[in-house]
């Protein structure tokens, strides 16, 4: 299965540095994933409504240059699209929004900035979470061979002979 990864934020730093950090962690998972990128809500859901589906949206709340917010953006995929699957993770500076969020159905809230050592284990958390939930948690197991430690994936248990 190809996770589907939506990365919302009109600041392109942030955006880049999530998206790099997702890679690193996807990796370490061997989770197939595509992560596609949107700097404005409008093209998000213009994708969405041309047909795509994401299984994780990170969503940033706070747009310099749009109407709607990023509350606003989650209701349309929520109420419009009518999509209740895919699970929302909002990013903003401000705190003031966690109320707003449970009419959105939020799977998570990352606070700003997600600073690539400081918001990792944040991020992390938030994956680990996600693929836990959804069935798709590798997890390792941990053994001892001679006096080599060793790490398998437990997906990968079912697979050898």
């Amino acid at each position: 299965m190809v996770l589907m990864i939506a990365i919302c934020d009109d600041e392109i730093t942030i955006g880049a540095e999530l998206e790099r950090t997702l890679i690193e962690i996807f990796g370490q998972q061997k989770v197939e994933y595509e992560i596609d990128v949107f700097f404005t809500g409008e093209d998000l859901c213009r994708k969405m409504e041309a047909g795509a589906h994401y299984d994780l949206i990170f969503l940033d709340i706070e747009f310099a240059k749009e109407e709607a917010n990023g509350v606003e953006v989650g209701r349309l995929i929520r109420d419009v699209h009518q999509n209740h699957l895919a699970s929302i993770v909002y990013i903003s500076w401000e705190k003031k929004y966690a109320l707003d969020l449970f009419d959105t159905q939020s799977f998570h809230f990352l606070l700003k900035p997600l600073e690539r050592g400081k918001s990792r284990k944040s991020i992390e958390e938030v994956i680990r979470k996600y693929l836990k939930i959804s069935g798709l948690w590798a997890g390792e197991f941990t053994y001892k061979k001679g006096h080599d430690t060793c790490k398998v994936q437990i997906k990968e248990l079912g697979s050898r002979h």
